[in-house]
């Protein structure tokens, strides 16, 4: 089980990365709401971010394109912000569920 934890992770730096060069900005957290139209993460320090989804935001998890119903609260993500959108999500990448293993 932490190999298939560590390609999750690699997959989601990798992912970050590659994302990182087209502008915008990224926020870590995990998901406590998710909707059709907007994405809110819980930050570590307890923040909430909220995120509008929009047809063209892409979601994946292990590198893996899903749709944006695969998202569950309570799951780890990586949301990468539209340069110049505000708090557009462009792209987010899922991972565990805390407490998952």
């Amino acid at each position: 089980m932490s190999r298939v934890l560590a390609a999750v992770l690699l997959s989601l730096t990798l992912l970050t990365s590659a994302l990182a060069h087209e502008g915008g900005h990224h926020t870590k957290g995990t998901v406590k709401e998710v909707t059709a139209e907007r994405l809110v993460l819980s930050e570590a320090d307890g923040h909430e971010v909220t995120f509008l989804v929009t047809k063209a935001t892409e979601f994946y998890r292990a590198g893996q394109p899903v749709k944006a119903g695969d998202a569950k609260p309570g799951e780890r993500a990586v949301v990468h912000g539209a340069a110049g959108s505000g708090n557009t999500a462009a792209a987010v990448m899922l991972g565990a569920a805390q407490g998952s293993h």
